[in-house]
């Protein structure tokens, strides 16, 4: 199961259920971050045992009625194999055209995170931000982008292994088309737990062979109740990924 930073979350699928009408909308932009952000190629791996984990505590923002900063906090890997190392002068970013800062409040916890940490994984160039799990308040908007978000909306996005983008931070960028505001009774810490499952589950159903079951998705016209009523078995199912 994934983890907030600062919390665990025991049942991942109840953040989706608390959705409701919203959820397609959800999926849709969760399936476009994947598209963006997923490598084209993935190297197989066998994955030993991971190492005992105590979540941390959350790197907390300033207030939102304190002067303004230029920079902020960020967790790095300086090094391959290297330990997390806290950076008190990160710059934060500056929205560009189409995308929306963002001040982190919550960053879930992936297990490729500590692969990449202690393993080595995925990552070639150091020193390096990760965190793709990620909830929020937008901060500042950029040009472009304010159809749809305003300076404090609540939302929550699939993040990237680049600077700017990454989850262990306390400011981040997001591209707007692939952001999802939060509902209200939805918490942070819940709504952080969602991105890369769901994500994840998507991609297995819909994308085509061999990367996916090639099914077509209910947010397209075509597959709208196409597979109403037809058995289907959920290896996996009380997973993160497998509620979904």
């Amino acid at each position: 199961m994934e983890q907030s930073v600062a919390t665990t979350i025991p049942n991942i699928c109840s953040p989706a259920r608390k959705f409701g009408k919203n959820v397609n909308e959800f999926v849709i932009v969760i399936v476009s971050s994947y598209k963006a952000h997923t490598p084209d190629k993935i190297k197989r791996h066998t994955s030993p045992t991971p190492p005992s984990y105590q979540p941390s505590s959350r790197i907390r923002t300033s207030s939102p009625k304190s002067k303004p900063m230029s920079t902020q906090k960020a967790l790095f890997i300086d090094t391959k194999l290297g330990p997390f190392t806290l950076h008190t002068d990160h710059p934060i970013p500056k929205p560009g055209h189409g995308q929306l800062l963002v001040r982190i409040e919550a960053a879930a916890l992936n297990p490729v995170d500590w692969k990449i940490q202690k393993l080595g994984w995925f990552v070639d160039k150091y020193p390096v931000l990760i965190g793709t799990d990620i909830a929020g308040v937008v901060q500042e908007v950029g040009e472009g982008a304010s159809k749809g978000f305003a300076k404090g909306d609540r939302v929550v996005f699939q993040g990237a292994w680049s600077g700017d983008m990454a989850g262990y931070q306390q400011y981040a960028l997001t591209n707007a088309v692939t952001t999802a505001k939060i509902p209200s009774h939805i918490s942070f810490d819940e709504a952080s737990t969602l991105p890369v499952a769901c994500a994840a589950a998507v991609a297995g159903f819909y994308l085509a062979p061999p990367s996916g079951a090639g099914l077509i998705p209910p947010f397209n016209e075509a597959g709208r109740g196409k597979y109403k009523g037809k058995p289907a078995v959920i290896l996996g199912g009380a997973t993160s990924v497998g509620q979904f």
